[in-house]
């Protein structure tokens, strides 16, 4: 197996919740003409349709066949150490985002050793605010304002065409193992609990701070190890607040007898 196959089969397109099985159909087959293989779908849309076999062609039927079907998209991307979000929503606790070109070169880079999502939502909604927390950089397709929506099949084309190409580059930069999605989700929702705990997080809003949290850390591209150790030291953190609250209130009962 080449080189470029070998990154491109560490690579997969998700879709969240698609609405039409013709453009599951579409999807599949952009991803055989680019040389990806690996689908996955939330929802409940049927790939037995006959839009969607219409749409794929026969060349693409394997891709249908072989799609991988999650509850929700965190449980889609639990196994990838790096997942794009694509998406035109921006706001001000967005993730780092790129262009189509830059998402490609990136992840490519990343692609050696690790598994890559990219993720594509609803055709009339998109990605939620959340979703898009759940992934790690955003990626969004430039194009005219006044009709920016592409149509699902032609997203994908654009994005699995530049992944195509980064590919290619015998001098793109290889990069180490990152920590899956499951261990990150894993790390924030610790993250959460103990500064709730301790009054750092506002119960009112916690995901305001924890979003910005989450672009620090996405940044940062942590390893599996990393991410360990700031577990260990969220962990440690818990014991010594237990440990505290334990003292404190043996010393109240002595302080009363």
């Amino acid at each position: 197996m080449s080189e470029e196959l070998s990154i491109l089969d560490n690579i997969s397109i998700v879709l969240v919740e698609p609405q039409h099985p013709g453009n599951i159909g579409s999807v599949a087959r952009a991803m055989v003409n680019m040389g990806l293989s690996k689908l996955i779908v939330t929802g409940n849309c049927n790939l037995d349709d006959l839009q969607c076999r219409a749409m794929a062609t026969k060349a693409a039927y394997k891709i249908i066949e072989t799609t991988c079907r999650a509850e929700d998209l965190r449980t889609a991307i639990e196994p990838f150490g790096v997942a794009i979000a694509m998406s035109r929503r921006h706001g001000k606790a967005r993730i780092q985002d790129f262009e189509p070109r830059q998402a490609a070169q990136h992840t490519v880079a990343l692609a050696e050793d690790n598994q890559v999502a990219f993720v594509f939502g609803r055709e009339d909604s998109g990605l939620s605010f959340e979703e898009i927390n759940y992934c790690h950089y955003l990626c969004t397709i430039p194009s005219e304002k006044i009709v920016g929506s592409l149509n699902l099949g032609q997203a994908v084309m654009i994005m699995a065409y530049e992944l195509r190409i980064a590919s290619k580059d015998p001098f793109a930069s290889r990069k180490a193992r990152l920590a899956g999605s499951k261990t990150l989700e894993g790390m924030y929702d610790h993250m959460k609990r103990l500064y709730l705990e301790i009054g750092f997080l506002d119960p009112a809003n916690p995901e305001w701070i924890m979003q910005g949290l989450r672009r620090i850390y996405g940044r940062l591209e942590l390893e599996e190890r990393e991410v360990a150790i700031l577990r260990g030291i969220l962990s440690d953190t818990d014991w010594y607040l237990d440990h505290v609250a334990k003292i404190g209130k043996r010393d109240g009962l002595e302080n009363r007898s």
